[in-house]
């Protein structure tokens, strides 16, 4: 919705594997000329994001910041932060 807010992040990191299997250390993944060599496993099942350097400004009432991550393992939510402000 146009004014509502603006969102940034200086990098935005997003991992998901299904229950078919995972993902090893150094695997390929490329979608037309890009291209993305993963350095680390990740385990199947797996659904996460982490947001660093994330700002937002919400309709001119709250800003938020800080670097993010959010996690489900199973069916619990985990969520870390650091340098968070509101």
């Amino acid at each position: 919705v146009d004014g509502l807010g603006n969102l940034k992040a200086t990098s935005v990191a997003v991992q998901y594997t299904g229950t078919a299997g995972a993902v090893t250390a150094g695997s390929k993944v490329s979608v037309g000329s890009q291209s993305y060599m993963f350095s680390q496993a990740i385990a199947a099942n797996t659904v996460a994001f982490t947001l660093k350097g994330f700002s937002a400004d919400i309709a001119n009432f709250v800003s938020l910041s800080g670097d993010l991550g959010f996690a489900k393992t199973g069916t619990d939510i985990v969520a870390v932060g650091s340098n968070v402000t509101a």
